[in-house]
């Protein structure tokens, strides 16, 4: 006769195996929301603050005197379309960018993770910045260069080759982003899955800035390392952030350590 009533029921419960809900630890939970709302303000605060130093470059550093000849003579005017020119410019306005995004994006990873430590936000964003500036300092002045000598021997370049020096110069800077933001979350495991999905987001976020440059800034020259208009100019900086802060929303974090 099978037994029947509470006490079975309480005899049958004890029997089965209980499963353990596993609980994270709680020093590696994120905050809710969150790492995507501080990528997407890094993102916009990084773009801004990009377009406000290109556009700063161009104040700072004076046109150079250049000679045309013409039937009177050979006429001296000011212009900012020279290698020296061009080359100070980008160079601050790269650095300005690898700047703002380590500096900012290290900060977001900082801020994404409990306990928010501050010493680790000020060493993610420390970092992150100083790499960032140099980078696009030192990529500029090595690659604009080269830039103005193929547009000075053809006229006319293919819109790919602008692609192709666009991307070259700011797939360093998104792989310091996605290296700064790992060093604000503080898992040595994320560093290489951050620093690749970023800079390949930077790479997305240039690609389509020129494509849509192309079309919608016909006459902004936007194949060269800066565009001519300060419309285009701001659409390549927040497509570059973005890009960057978008790839780093969609990489998945690693696995948080259980017990049971």
């Amino acid at each position: 006769m099978v037994a029947s009533g509470p006490e079975s029921d309480d005899a049958g419960d004890r029997a089965l195996p209980q499963a353990v809900a596993p609980t994270a630890d709680e020093s590696a939970r994120h905050m809710p929301g969150l790492p995507r709302l501080p990528l997407m303000v890094a993102a916009i605060v990084a773009g801004l603050i990009a377009v406000a130093g290109g556009e700063a470059a161009n104040e700072i550093i004076p046109p150079e005197i250049v000679h045309i000849h013409a039937l009177g003579g050979d006429i001296a005017v000011n212009s900012r379309d020279t290698p020296k020119v061009v080359t100070q410019t980008s160079a601050l306005a790269f650095g300005t960018l690898g700047l703002a995004l380590g500096a900012l994006f290290g900060m977001a990873g900082g801020v994404s993770r409990r306990p928010i430590r501050v010493s680790r936000i000020a060493l993610a964003s420390g970092v992150g910045g100083l790499l960032g500036a140099g980078l696009g300092v030192a990529v500029a002045l090595g690659l604009v260069p080269i830039v103005m000598n193929v547009r000075q021997r053809y006229s006319d370049p293919p819109i790919w080759y602008g692609i192709v020096h666009h991307l070259t110069a700011t797939a360093p800077l998104g792989l310091v982003a996605g290296l700064a933001f790992s060093i604000g979350w503080g898992d040595r495991r994320l560093i290489l899955r951050a620093a690749l999905a970023a800079m390949g987001g930077a790479i997305a976020g240039s690609v389509s800035s020129d494509i849509f440059s192309a079309i919608a800034f016909p006459l902004a020259r936007t194949d060269s390392p800066l565009a001519e208009t300060m419309t285009s100019r701001f659409a390549a900086r927040l497509l570059v952030t973005f890009g960057t802060a978008l790839a780093l929303v969609a990489t998945p974090l690693p696995e948080e350590p259980t017990t049971s």
